[in-house]
């Protein structure tokens, strides 16, 4: 911005609260002012998973869905940039994400068949592109560098014959973000019946 001229920007934290993306339920952990946090009680499991898996599947009145890009979702297919969102590399990547976040966070392995999941994925298609793309960068004092954030924002609608493989992965994205620099707050997703 260019009213800071270079110079990180000030904030005041008066309220922090933990929000079930599925449910909406929201907690609050921490609040002006004594700024004390504590420890959210608000889990989600797979339990949760399956439960928003049914109640999107009830939802339904076509096989639509609908993915909101929240935030720049910057993903790279083969070497390149992905400035179109096709469904079946978001997928892989986020079923990558997920087994990423089991293997780190989790007992056990997942319980899915890897292929046959991305080749469920290869047959959905696009039928609505409502995103743009924007162009972000996150500057480093300390090293010098610029980081591009940049990705596609917006809203895309896909049409599977049967999405009951797919969405509980796709539920889990809208916990764990999905692309590059999620920890910066990228790829931000949330999912509806179309």
């Amino acid at each position: 911005m260019a009213e800071l001229r270079g110079k990180r920007g000030q904030f005041t934290l008066r309220r922090i609260e933990a929000l079930n993306p599925l449910t909406g339920q929201r907690e609050l952990i921490m609040k002006s002012p004594n700024h004390e946090v504590t420890v959210p009680t608000l889990f989600i499991d797979q339990s949760t998973i399956d439960a928003a898996t049914h109640r999107l599947l009830d939802s339904m009145t076509q096989n639509e869905i609908t993915v909101q890009f929240r935030s720049p979702t910057r993903l790279v297919e083969q070497g390149h940039l992905l400035k179109v969102p096709h469904f079946r590399p978001i997928f892989q990547r986020l079923l990558e994400r997920v087994e990423g976040v089991i293997d780190q966070y989790a007992d056990g392995e997942p319980e899915w068949n890897y292929a046959s999941l991305i080749e469920a994925a290869t047959q959905v298609r696009m039928v609505r592109n409502q995103t743009h793309w924007v162009e972000v960068k996150s500057g480093s004092r300390r090293t010098g560098r610029v980081t591009p954030l940049s990705g596609f924002v917006g809203q895309a609608t896909y049409t599977a014959k049967d999405w009951r493989p797919l969405l509980p992965i796709l539920l889990w994205g809208c916990v764990v973000q999905i692309g590059r620099s999620t920890v910066k707050g990228n790829g931000w997703i949330s999912i509806h019946a179309a």
